[in-house]
């Protein structure tokens, strides 16, 4: 039998929906109950050359202007991203706090978020820590920006896969057909069907 709680993650999963399983008073209790689902990630001490998931910022105060490091807000485990609907995802994130509290807006005026018109925006990013041979006080934890990379194998991809389907449905036509049968072969311009192997990144 399925319960009224797998139903309800199997529909936020597929249409972004925050659905708040009956266990839970409220969605603050259910966003509060997921972080500690990921409790030992996000407390955990990120290692260095390592990718992760999560929101990022810069401290742009004057009296700080000399560090440009990113630095890492908070991050969460691949496995939670995977499990949940972008949406939660983002207010486990902060996103709630980010856009519409106006008091945490302030208090961090000078953090450079990388978000687009202050929405949050998850990022892919790797540690990139330096002077952890120094006092901890010297330490630079920052990280590397990597979704922009994700962005452009989705964007490769996405001209890949059109020009796949664009072959295989000329694949699929009687003359297509008729030529391979004579022949033993596409014609010439079916042969090459696309693969992961083109996107030259």
């Amino acid at each position: 039998m399925v319960s009224t709680y797998e139903v309800s993650y199997n529909t936020q999963m597929h249409n972004n929906e925050i659905v708040i399983p009956e266990w839970c008073e409220n969605e603050e209790e259910y966003i509060e109950s997921i972080c500690e689902e990921d409790e030992d990630h996000i407390d955990s001490f990120k290692e260095n050359d390592t990718y992760y998931i999560g929101v990022c910022w810069r401290e742009t105060k004057e009296s700080r202007i000399e560090s440009r490091s990113i630095l890492i807000n908070m991050s969460i485990s691949s496995k939670l991203f995977l499990k949940y609907n972008y949406n939660i995802i983002c207010k486990v994130l902060g996103g709630e706090n980010l856009t519409k509290d106006e008091s945490y807006n302030k208090l961090y005026k000078y953090w450079l978020y990388y978000h687009k018109n202050k929405e949050l925006q998850i990022q892919i990013f790797k540690t990139n820590y330096k002077n952890l041979d120094q006092h901890p006080f010297n330490w630079d934890l920052g990280v590397i920006i990597k979704t922009f990379w994700l962005r452009l194998v989705q964007r490769t991809w996405k001209r890949i896969y059109k020009e796949r389907i664009r072959i295989i449905k000329k694949r699929l036509h009687p003359n297509s057909l008729h030529y391979r049968n004579i022949h033993g072969k596409w014609p010439s311009e079916l042969i090459h069907l696309p693969s992961l192997k083109d996107m030259n990144l």
